[in-house]
């Protein structure tokens, strides 16, 4: 019998590596993809004048959607590989790494908006502290949302969808695994077919909430509503889970799927169809595109070192830059006696370098050093044939299965 162990996890890169395939290559430009989804959001928050930039103004939802579906394809691949290697999927790991990532830049982040619009004088301390930020703070401002305006924390109702998707979805996941592995040769395909069924049908239900009186503010920002973009993101997870790999031809649909989630919502004729509730069923869709962009054979779309760098700190950015935005609004930076477009761009080189210093000085360093509590238990697997190997030999564990290396001998998949 010889142990099958997960390779070491050194770093973000490496657990990134763990979602496709061995050499971690073709996700590369997930983080320059996330790095477009924020620079949407940024620059239709930043409200310039100009007709160029107007474009932007369905930026938001775009950026969140593309946002929605990453996390929805790498939470579940995440939880997926976990599950075909150890046979189970550990909760309270997969929750304490979440929080380990998102709560630290989210603590920083309210005490400073906190500390400097109480001394700016814009709020009573109290008043800021029960009204914006437990919602904030406590991952409901989606539902906060819907009754009055959250002001600096208003755009943390993302924040609390994904979290709320962090919690329920593996618990759906471990049942609809449950469910489809009585018929173990047909479990991938049942898994995608599932998944599918239920994408659907989180679009529909949205469309009939948005199409309700009222309803488009309530399609916009309820968890359920959002569901669509999350699940089509696992649903793509769980088919290249099951062996499929986008052609190589999909990486020419990578910065057309970006571009068109901006030129199409705009196009004359289609404008006046389209709305935040129905667009992001045609976002979703494109962003879909995008990722299979990343993860098509020999692809390197969206891997260019300024953007993967933006997508580094992309939470921080999302963050950071919304607060400094409402104050600029409010007037804080009008002594600066700038042009409007110009202070936006500070700001938002402001935003970058505040989001900077949180990952580098605070978020990273707590990553590193509490995240081998959380790591995944090395479980000891049986093969069906255990070759012998001197002790020095390493098992290592690949995107379609274990394998064993003897010396001298390339590894080969086991059966």
């Amino acid at each position: 019998m010889s142990a099958v162990a997960e390779p070491a996890v050194r770093g973000w890169r490496d657990r990134l590596r763990l979602v496709g395939p061995a050499d971690g290559s073709r996700l590369a430009g997930l983080d320059g993809l996330r790095g477009i989804a924020v620079a949407y959001v940024v620059l239709d928050h930043a409200h310039v004048d100009g007709r160029l930039l107007h474009i932007f103004s369905i930026g938001g939802t775009a950026g969140v959607t593309t946002f929605f579906v990453l996390s929805g394809f790498l939470i579940t691949s995440l939880l997926l590989r976990e599950h075909d290697v150890c046979g189970r999927i550990d909760l309270p790991a997969f929750w304490g790494r979440r929080a380990l990532r998102l709560l630290p830049g989210l603590w920083l982040w309210l005490a400073v908006t906190t500390l400097v619009f109480w001394q700016a004088g814009w709020t009573q301390l109290w008043f800021f502290v029960n009204n914006l930020v437990k919602p904030a703070l406590l991952y409901y401002a989606d539902f906060e949302v819907l009754r009055r305006q959250l002001g600096p924390v208003q755009h943390t109702w993302s924040l609390a969808v994904e979290e709320q998707f962090y919690v329920v979805w593996p618990l759906l996941l471990i049942g609809l695994l449950l469910l489809v592995r009585r018929r173990a040769r047909l479990a991938p395909a049942a898994l995608v077919v599932v998944l599918l069924v239920l994408t659907l049908v989180a679009g529909w239900w949205r469309l009939r909430v948005g199409a309700e009186p009222g309803g488009a503010l309530a399609a916009s920002r309820r968890p359920d509503t959002n569901a669509v973009s999350l699940l089509a993101g696992a649903t793509l997870a769980a088919l290249c889970r099951g062996g499929w790999r986008p052609p190589s031809w999909c990486v020419w649909l990578g910065w057309p799927a970006v571009a068109a989630m901006l030129v199409i919502p705009r196009l004359p004729g289609l404008a006046t169809r389209f709305s935040t509730v129905n667009a992001v069923l045609l976002l979703t869709a494109l962003a879909l595109a995008a990722v299979c962009a990343c993860l098509a054979p020999g692809s390197r779309v969206f891997t260019s070192g300024p953007l993967r760098s933006v997508g580094a700190i992309s939470y921080g950015l999302y963050l950071w830059h919304f607060p400094l935005m409402t104050a600029y609004a409010g007037g804080f930076f009008r002594p600066l006696g700038t042009h409007r477009a110009t202070t936006s761009v500070l700001i938002a080189i402001g935003a970058a370098l505040a989001a900077y210093a949180s990952f580098v000085l605070v978020e990273r360093p707590l990553v590193r050093r509490y995240k081998k509590r959380l790591e995944r238990v090395h479980l000891t697997q049986q093969p069906e044939v255990s070759p012998p190997a001197p002790a020095r030999d390493q098992a290592l564990v690949t995107s379609s299965g274990p394998t064993t290396r003897p010396p001298a001998a390339p590894p080969s998949p086991r059966p």
